[in-house]
């Protein structure tokens, strides 16, 4: 066919107007975060991919065919990804609620929103949030310890504190408020560790979450609730002083922050000092109807931390611009840390310099913490542009992001793309990633740096009902994993055997009673020979097309990767989960 009338064809079979529309009409994928605030203003977005000091991490084009996978086929990072230090990062285990199959099924992960690693290293905690429990695991070998429920009655009264004043409730007012249970978000430890204060989205009566919550304290020491105390409505992040003075309560669902008094080592003389308005307080006490309030949130203050002095508190604000500044002594609001910078999710402080994430243009930025201390100076109750942000693409939707003990590296949880995505600190800049189960959101990390748990909570009903264990070691401990999995599946194998050699002993005892049929003739015998002819030997085939759906879906979920290279898979090789009773994104 000639080339000019090829061309005329393929243009009136596919003008380009259609085209356009066909791809308008479309909408992106399921895993496709929204447009990002961070590109389209400020300084940041004339450097889209290049800051100064900072090398570019990839090509454009394959990040983001990456970024915008659909998260049943997310297989972005390898399984386990070598950090320059000669360490490995690599899956070894989850906790799920999806499906029973698999080695580490647990009812009590139920919207699994956070998790922490007690300061000793010892056990860890992970709050369910729709599961209204926090789930304790012992460090060494992922066994459950307890499972903290947050329901709450008469038998309960003593464990309040004396009511501030500060949080009324404007809606419901009857003596029943305090019966209730408690949604779990975040939580933070104070004290040395002797005590883990987690906060409450809401009280489960409350479904606007427009009355005021509260914070539970926990012993370590035994696990058991020893103290609640109020707080404004909807509270999620939590961050306790460097100097042990002060604990900040940040309320997403107000435009406030709380600070209490916990300099005291016991409980009893904690108390509420302030509710810091981050400009204009909300309204709240709807009426008609259900509210979205992970949208109706004002500033949806955020990722929150004191400054090493404790002077100041830093809150990020998701919607809006900027991170807005307190003064802890005067217990203040005192401006805005401009500077181009929107959408911050969580922040993190380490050594020098000041972490952020940026959720939904997926971001994680950092700045001296010089420059931030000597802009929140000239804070008057305006902005300040706060300039000399460096910044590394990451995966779109990054929430929670934790850096390593020694500094070393950054640790994303990157909800959109479905992995966790792995950063240099020296130099800045992105290392790769390694799956998560769908939609990642909250990271907890060891004191020694060995493990990484990683909760995927879901999202619209789909996805997470997981907490993802990571373990961050040396080829040599690599090898000790491989050999320790091995010994599992030997011992798994020899039991299984001894059961199957044990029901055919039962099996042959109970034929010793039993009359021998007559032999037959030898006429019949051929007959019989054709009627009942032995089952073929040919090993069944398994390959993925011809198992059932069922079948695919447990070997993925538990791990069994193919074996096309004739080598076993590692342990914690295995792909990003997929489809399951989700829960609600918060």
């Amino acid at each position: 066919m000639p080339a000019p009338f090829s061309s005329f064809l393929s243009r009136l079979l596919c003008p380009a107007p259609v085209l356009g529309l066909f791809l308008l009409f479309q909408g992106p994928c399921a895993c496709t975060a929204a447009p990002s605030l961070l590109p389209s203003e400020g300084p940041l977005a004339a450097k889209a991919e290049a800051a100064p000091g900072v090398k570019p991490s990839g090509k454009p084009t394959q990040r983001r065919k990456r970024d915008q996978a659909t998260p049943s086929r997310t297989r972005a990072g390898a399984p386990r990804l070598a950090l320059p230090d000669g360490r490995v990062l690599l899956r070894t285990g989850q906790k799920q609620h999806y499906s029973g199959s698999s080695e580490g099924w647990d009812t009590d992960i139920n919207s699994p929103k956070s998790a922490a690693v007690h300061p000793d290293g010892s056990k860890y905690y992970v709050n369910s949030l729709e599961g209204c429990a926090t789930v304790v695991y012992r460090t060494s070998d992922n066994a459950k310890l307890k499972v903290i429920r947050h329901t709450f009655g008469p038998g309960q009264a003593g464990l309040w504190a004396e009511p501030s004043g500060l949080y009324p409730f404007q809606c419901r007012r009857d003596a029943g408020v305090n019966n209730f249970s408690g949604k779990p978000v975040e939580m933070v430890f104070t004290h040395g560790g002797r005590y883990l204060w987690i906060s409450y989205y809401r009280r489960d009566w409350d479904g606007n979450a427009q009355d005021p919550s509260a914070v539970c304290v926990v012993d370590t020491a035994t696990d058991e609730i020893v103290r609640l105390m109020e707080t404004g409505p909807l509270p999620k992040m939590l961050a306790a002083s460097p100097d042990g003075r002060y604990l900040a309560v940040t309320h997403w669902g107000a435009n406030t922050v709380g600070l209490v008094d916990i300099a005291s080592p016991d409980p009893k003389d904690w108390r509420h000092l302030a509710e810091v308005a981050v400009g204009e307080r909300l309204n709240l006490c709807f009426r008609g109807g259900h509210v979205n309030r992970d949208r109706y949130c004002g500033s949806c203050l955020r990722g929150t931390v004191f400054t090493p002095d404790s002077s100041w508190l830093l809150v990020g604000r998701m919607s809006g611009s900027g991170i807005a500044a307190i003064n802890v002594e005067e217990r203040a609001f005192r401006g805005i840390l401009g500077g181009g910078v929107s959408n911050i999710r969580h922040l993190a402080i380490h050594g020098d310099m000041l972490y952020a994430s940026v959720n939904v243009a997926g971001y994680v930025l950092r700045i001296p913490l010089a420059a931030v201390l000597g802009a929140c100076a000239k804070l008057e109750g305006g902005s300040v542009s706060l300039s000399g942000w460096e910044r590394v693409k990451t995966g779109t939707g990054t929430r929670t992001i934790v850096l390593s003990p020694d500094g070393k590296f950054v640790f994303a949880a990157c909800n959109s793309a479905c992995t966790v995505d792995v950063l240099s600190t020296q130099p800045f800049r992105r290392l790769g990633s390694v799956p998560a189960n769908r939609y990642p959101v909250g990271l907890g990390i060891s004191p020694d740096g060995s493990r990484l748990y990683v909760t995927s909570q879901g999202k619209q009903g789909s996805g997470g009902q997981a907490m993802g264990i990571y373990r961050i070691c040396t080829h040599t401990g690599l090898a000790g994993l491989w050999a320790a999995k091995q010994a599992r599946r030997l011992a798994a194998a020899t039991s299984k055997d001894a059961g199957n050699r044990k029901d055919e002993a039962g099996r042959s005892e109970g034929a010793k009673g039993q009359t021998p049929a007559a032999a037959p003739s030898p006429a019949q015998a051929p007959a019989r020979q054709d009627s009942q002819a032995p089952e073929s030997k040919t090993p069944e085939s398994k390959t993925p097309g011809n198992e059932t759906s069922g079948q695919s879906r447990d070997r993925d979920q538990q791990g069994s990767a193919p074996q096309a290279s004739g080598k076993e898979a590692w342990p914690g090789e295995r792909p990003a989960e997929g489809a399951n009773e989700g829960a609600k994104v918060r």
